[in-house]
């Protein structure tokens, strides 16, 4: 008996549900066009805060207030003189193209396949050929170190 009384429920939300959907797609709605004065500019007033914030509540993670610190109504201006540093000569890095990796079975390690300025080179994780040291391999890409600069290559 109430399964035929939620169906009656259901079928009743549900139509009305349509009906709305229905009756807002079939107005017909005119729009309405209005122009809109514009208004003269205001100046800006620039108004000055003349209160400061005595912020000497109590602190509620230290449970004690926070001392004022005092103000000093002589400010004195302190001068930097900018440090000039000398730019360092850019680093020159080799063309590498990174074609992939493979899986040492007798070590383990990773060997990752590299053309360096056109030469092939099989590289484990670690070593070096010459100012370029192999630090991570992954499946996509490389990462080479030349001295503190870090690179990554990509396939």
């Amino acid at each position: 008996m109430i399964q035929y009384a939620m169906a009656a429920a259901l079928i009743f939300i549900w139509g009305r549900v349509f009906y709305r959907m229905y009756k807002n797609i079939k107005t017909n709605t005119e729009v309405v066009q209005t122009k809109v004065e514009a208004f003269e500019a205001i100046e800006e007033i620039n108004l000055f805060d003349t209160f400061k914030i005595a912020a000497n509540y109590r602190d509620p993670f230290l449970g004690r207030a926070k001392e004022p610190k005092p103000v000093n109504s002589n400010p004195v201006s302190v001068v930097h003189t900018p440090v000039v540093k000398t730019p360092e000569a850019p680093v020159q890095w080799p063309l590498v193209s990174y074609k992939g990796f493979i899986n040492d079975q007798t070590s383990g390690k990773k060997m990752a396949l590299l053309y360096i300025n056109d030469k092939s080179n099989k590289i484990y994780v670690g070593s070096k050929i010459g100012e370029l040291q192999v630090s991570k391999v992954y499946r996509d890409s490389v990462e080479l170190k030349m001295g503190k600069l870090v690179k990554v290559f990509r396939k």
